[in-house]
């Protein structure tokens, strides 16, 4: 299991912070790799991969279709799956579906709260 994501970094420190940490057999987990950019797109997505798989080992591991990517709701990290590592199956990680579904759930009842009408 590979679990990609990114977070949103604040006050000081402004940008993104994109991370790539899987289990172990001993299902510890293992911070693979790091990268900080200035937004959340697909291209940095593609360059967190591409820079994961300059290790020759890591490479065969992530295309070899034995693990399984777990990715956040952003439309980018399916994107950039595909051209980097086209043989990796991934899902979408149920937490973030849910964080996602409630917080825009609150987002609806909170503007219809405070709308004016």
């Amino acid at each position: 299991m590979v679990a990609m994501d990114a977070g949103h970094l604040r006050d000081s420190w402004k940008g993104v912070m994109y991370a790539l940490c899987m289990h172990n057999s001993n299902n510890k987990i293992i911070h693979v790799s790091t990268v900080l950019a200035d937004k959340e797109n697909a291209t940095n997505y593609k360059f967190l991969l591409q820079q994961t798989c300059r290790n020759e080992h890591m490479q065969r591991l992530l295309s070899s279709g034995e693990v399984t990517f777990y990715i956040d709701g952003h439309k980018g990290s399916p994107a950039a799956l595909r051209p980097v590592l086209p043989q990796a199956p991934w899902r979408a990680c149920v937490r973030h579906l849910v964080t996602n579904k409630n917080m825009k759930a609150m987002g609806h009842v909170h503007k219809m709260r405070h709308s004016p009408n």
